[in-house]
């Protein structure tokens, strides 16, 4: 089993890195892949020989911690390393023309970040988590993952959702040969809004509304909805300004009058804490 969970580490750690590097750079957002390594490996162990729970849970979180790490560093590399294209471009091409120094350089200084964090966590534990008790929030999802018993729903959803965006992508894009019969821009609700609510976008919405569930996910769909229905059509008949600068401007008094309205109580609390 050890052998196995190695084996297994070692492929999810490269595919999330894969695919975590490249949401970061093209999406400018990294979600946790832990909870689906989770659920892929648990599918895996369907197939094992070992029906021991307390071994499989054990072997579910090691699997995961391994892979996880790929995501984490991908993550981390895809928000900061492109920063360096526009502050030095000719160090970032002269880096790329030396993939070797390139890749040890990362690969350095990943380890000694990787051995810094663990260090820390190790100085920190007892107080941090054992006696405060502050758990992070992703590792009690992942906890709760794997002990669940709802694993095996949990994992048809995935697989149906994978089934489902190869679908939709075939559909669009076509394979091979074969050409896709869906528009890869379409948009709905357009006219007095402008374009609006591509369809292209729809899966990503969905994706994010099913992880992060109803208290973020409504007011995403609030100020998505806004942003068509109030903020379109109020710049387009009094100011026709740019979309970012208005944005901008609109969301700035948000601040300053939320700001304001919660100051206005600050001298009746003042007058009657002195008098």
């Amino acid at each position: 089993m050890n052998v196995t969970i190695i084996i297994l580490g070692s492929i999810f750690s490269l595919l999330s890195s894969a695919v975590i590097s490249y949401i970061s750079m093209a999406t400018m957002v990294g979600p946790w892949i832990a909870p689906t390594i989770v659920l892929m490996t648990s599918m895996l162990f369907k197939f094992s020989r070992v029906r021991d729970k307390q071994q499989l849970t054990t072997s579910l979180a090691l699997v995961q911690t391994i892979g996880s790490v790929g995501g984490i560093i991908a993550m981390g590399i895809g928000f900061t390393l492109p920063t360096l294209f526009f502050l030095d471009p000719e160090l970032f091409q002269a880096w790329l023309k030396n993939p070797v120094y390139f890749c040890t350089l990362i690969g350095t200084t990943c380890l000694a970040a990787g051995a810094l964090g663990m260090w820390l966590a190790r100085m920190m534990r007892d107080r941090l988590v054992q006696k405060e008790k502050l758990a992070f929030p992703v590792s009690t999802m992942i906890h709760k993952t794997i002990t669940s018993q709802s694993q095996g729903v949990a994992a048809k959803h995935m697989m149906l959702g994978f089934g489902s965006s190869a679908i939709f992508c075939f559909l669009r894009d076509g394979f091979l040969g074969i050409k896709g019969i869906l528009p890869k821009t379409l948009y709905f609700f357009t006219g007095t809004v402008g374009n609006a609510l591509p369809f292209a976008l729809w899966p990503t919405l969905w994706a994010i509304g099913f992880t992060t569930g109803s208290l973020v996910a409504l007011p995403l769909l609030v100020g998505m909805v806004s942003k068509y229905i109030v903020l379109a059509p109020l710049n387009s008949i009094f100011f026709n300004l740019g979309e970012e600068n208005f944005t901008m401007a609109f969301c700035s008094g948000l601040v300053v009058a939320e700001v304001v309205a919660g100051l206005k109580g600050y001298p009746k609390i003042i007058s009657k804490t002195f008098m």
